[in-house]
């Protein structure tokens, strides 16, 4: 039977409240779950929404969809699930937020307001998926750690060529060349992930 007791909570198993709820459809079961890690989902928007009123809003839609998608997916590990849901769901908001580009963050920030080429490349548009969210944060990973670092701290820190040469003890041109590269080399990425 399901209660509400803290005990309940604490001991019963992520893995058992899923499959229970896959079967039954009980949302009292889900919000078990759910309440579980609503302190994880809130300071997950809070990162990256920067505002308390708009990470609660977000949880609750996030309440919806997860309850939702939950009876889609074969989720193996319900923790690190919701985590990238719930990121990826912040990242989408920042994303259709474009009166509001400063509050944009990480990766996000430097891939929808800034990675536009001479060929109006995009990798974010109107219909990234969640996955395409996943490739984009792997190929900012995989970029050499010179590259990686003038990206983030040209678009996401704002700091001039100059500024990142004087952190990096580098020439400028070293700079300029890095943000070349390393947009180029995210470009190549990106695509390739996309190809498999």
């Amino acid at each position: 039977m399901v209660t509400n007791s803290k005990e309940y909570i604490e001991s019963t198993p992520d893995a058992y409240l899923v499959l229970e709820y896959k079967k039954s459809g009980d949302l009292r079961v889900f919000s078990l779950l759910f309440l579980r890690y609503y302190h994880l989902l809130f300071g997950v928007c809070m990162k990256y929404l920067r505002n308390a009123e708009d990470s609660k809003d977000a949880v609750m839609e996030l309440f919806e969809k997860i309850s939702i998608d939950l009876k889609k997916h074969d989720v193996q590990h319900f923790r690190s699930w919701i985590y990238v849901l719930t990121r990826n769901h912040c990242l989408m908001k920042l994303r259709k937020d474009k009166s509001h580009p400063e509050k944009a963050t990480g990766d996000e920030f430097i891939l929808h307001y800034t990675m536009e080429s001479k060929q109006n490349w995009h990798p974010v548009n109107e219909d990234t998926s969640e996955e395409e969210l996943e490739i984009l944060e792997k190929c900012m990973g995989k970029l050499p750690d010179a590259q990686q670092e003038c990206i983030r701290q040209f678009y996401l820190k704002k700091q001039s060529y100059s500024q990142i040469a004087g952190k990096l003890n580098i020439e400028i041109k070293k700079v300029k060349s890095y943000l070349q590269n390393g947009k180029r080399n995210l470009k190549i990425c990106i695509e390739n992930a996309m190809k498999n």
